[in-house]
C-alpha cells in the first residue's frame, strides 16, 4: 500500500520515467537470459564457441539498458525524496555515467592497452 500511494503521488513526468526504467529492466533481464537458453535450446548445454559469442555480445549489450534503468531510477527517487529535480538530474546522469565508465568504457581502454602492449 506505501508503495502504491508513493506511486500515485509522483508526478506523470516522473511516473513515466519510473515506467521507462522497468522497461529497460525488462530489457536486461531479456539480454541476460538470452544466453543460457540459446545455449540449452541450441546446443543441448555443449559449449561452443558459438555459444561465448552470443552470451559476450548480450551481456556487454544489457549493461546499456541496465545503466540507463539505475540512472532513471535514481533520478525518480531523488526528485521525490529530495524535491530537487535539477540536483535528482545531476545524480541520475553520475549513476549512469558511472555505470557506463565501470562496465564499459574502462574495459574497452583495457583491451586497447591491452592490444597495444602485445
Amino acid at each position: 500500500m506505501f508503495l502504491a500511494e508513493s506511486f500515485a503521488g509522483l508526478s506523470d513526468g516522473l511516473k513515466a520515467a519510473h515506467i521507462a526504467a522497468l522497461l529497460l529492466v525488462a530489457i536486461t533481464v531479456l539480454l541476460l537470459m538470452t544466453p543460457a537458453v540459446y545455449h540449452r535450446i541450441v546446443y543441448a548445454g555443449e559449449d561452443t564457441k558459438d555459444v561465448l559469442r552470443v552470451g559476450s555480445r548480450t551481456v556487454t549489450l544489457a549493461t546499456g539498458p541496465l545503466s540507463a534503468a539505475l540512472g532513471l531510477d535514481t533520478y525518480v527517487v531523488c526528485a521525490h525524496a529530495l524535491d530537487n529535480p535539477v540536483a535528482a538530474a545531476w545524480i541520475g546522469a553520475s549513476v549512469f555515467c558511472g555505470l557506463v565508465a565501470a562496465w564499459l568504457v574502462y574495459p574497452i581502454l583495457a583491451r586497447v592497452t591491452r592490444r597495444t602492449a602485445q
